[in-house]
């Protein structure tokens, strides 16, 4: 069985969708279980990444924000191009 994930190239890490002052980025992130959804998620709802200041990758994230197209502010980073992103799919092992 084929499973999908919305992966930040810049960071290698994967998108999910998380309460106010949680992160939106995790090593494993949301499992999608058809592409045509994960697609759907990237268009409409990642634009944006919630990272709490105290994340190891928050200062990372920082520089990249000073480098690049993103716009910092506060816990979030804004304004974050779609070719930034993909949509991974992996092959999910079924147990017998």
């Amino acid at each position: 069985m084929k499973v999908y994930r919305i992966r930040h190239i810049p960071t290698g890490l994967y998108w999910q969708k998380a309460r106010v002052g949680s992160n939106t980025l995790s090593k494993k992130g949301k499992v999608y279980l058809n592409k045509g959804t994960a697609i759907n998620v990237l268009h409409g709802y990642v634009c944006e990444i919630h990272l709490s200041r105290r994340s190891a990758y928050y200062d990372k994230l920082l520089e990249m924000a000073e480098d690049g197209p993103y716009i910092f502010t506060g816990d979030r980073i804004v304004g974050i191009p779609r070719r930034d992103w993909e949509v991974v799919e992996f092959n999910l092992i079924e147990s017998k």
